[in-house]
Order: structure tokens, then C-alpha cells, then sequence
């Protein structure tokens, strides 16, 4: 269970660095004229995101055909940061409107969606250049820190509307070192597969 557990997360590390919304107060999604609102706080500072930023969605079975579910929000030109929240896809579970699902920790045991959420920060991001080292920063909410809420307004197999909002921690070891606080609101679209 233990490696099913470290695949998973290194599926969403990938997943969330290769793919790619947010604000303190929950704003109406659907009088939100922006695709998404991105607010992150770290360290008492608001750091907003309103410019280039892309978010998409999809369904996928990564790792042992184990079914996953992500939303990804990273801004581009250049990549500076990435945000995912992903969930074990429970059988026969679908996402359900105006209700408030957890992002914590993944849960494969659950029969609803419970989310983990990940926060990667690369001010220093070079796409192609493995030469040198990249000072990025890996946060993710867990059972036992962070944590937050995603409520989706609207669900279809094109677009998705919601809110999510999560604190994430940044480890060394076991211990917490750093925390951050991501408010999105955002419209997603379904992630367009390299293989189309």
C-alpha cells in the first residue's frame, strides 16, 4: 500500500510539472469575466497571478490503472509555478455541483473524491535545460497538515467551473519547513492529450 501511495505521488509531481485558479474571498464563478484568479500567500505576502496562466482538467488512469482525476493551474511565459489538485477516482463516483470535497491527502479507501493538493515553485524554471539545478520548492497537503476545500459550480466533459482553496507544506524529512495558501477560482478545460 505504502508504494502504491509514493506512485501515486510521483505520477502527480509528473502530471503537475508537464500540464498545467484562485482568490481569498469566494467570488461568483459565474459573474467572474476572468478564466481564473489566482491568490497565493506565502510568508504574509499576496502574491496575485491574473496574467498567463493556463488550467485544465482530465481523467486518466496513471499508475497500475489506478483511475486519477486532476485540475492543474500553472502560469507560462515564463513557468514560474505549477498547482494540482488530483483524487483517486472512486468506482462509480462522478463530481457532484455546489458540494465541498476535502483536499487533504490521497484516500484510495474512500467511496467519494477526497483530493491531495500540491503546490510546485520554480522561480528559476528552464523547460529544456537539465544542466543546471533548479531551485524549486515541491509543497503538498497531507493528513496531518494543511489542507483545504475544491467546490465545483459546474461539471461537464468540456469545461469545469469551481473554487479551491488549500495550505500546503514544503518538508525537510518529516518536518513541515515552509507553508503556503492557494485561493483559486477558476474554468478549466478538458486537457488536450499529446497522443490527439
Amino acid at each position: 500500500m505504502k508504494g502504491n501511495i509514493l506512485k501515486l505521488k510521483s505520477v502527480a509531481l509528473i502530471i503537475l510539472l508537464f500540464m498545467a485558479s484562485c482568490s481569498p474571498d469566494k467570488p461568483d464563478p459565474e459573474n467572474n469575466s476572468k478564466k481564473v484568479v489566482l491568490d497565493i500567500i506565502d510568508d504574509d505576502a499576496v502574491t496575485h497571478h491574473p496574467l498567463n496562466l493556463q488550467v485544465d482538467f482530465d481523467y486518466n488512469n496513471a499508475t497500475d490503472g489506478i483511475p486519477i482525476f486532476d485540475i492543474n493551474v500553472q502560469d507560462y511565459s515564463p513557468q514560474t509555478f505549477s498547482i494540482g489538485i488530483l483524487s483517486y477516482v472512486p468506482e462509480g463516483a462522478q463530481l457532484q455541483i455546489n458540494k465541498q470535497y476535502p483536499i487533504q491527502s490521497w484516500d484510495v479507501l474512500n467511496d467519494d473524491f477526497v483530493f491531495m493538493g500540491m503546490f510546485n515553485h520554480n522561480p528559476n524554471w528552464e523547460p529544456y535545460s537539465f544542466d543546471q539545478e533548479i531551485e524549486d520548492i515541491f509543497y503538498e497537503t497531507s493528513f496531518y497538515n494543511g489542507g483545504g476545500y475544491v467546490e465545483f459550480y459546474k461539471v461537464s466533459d468540456d469545461e469545469i467551473k469551481g473554487y479551491f482553496t488549500f495550505i500546503a507544506y514544503a518538508y525537510y524529512g518529516l518536518s513541515a519547513m515552509r507553508q503556503i495558501e492557494v485561493h483559486c477560482t477558476f474554468t478549466a478545460n478538458k486537457r488536450n492529450s499529446l497522443l490527439d
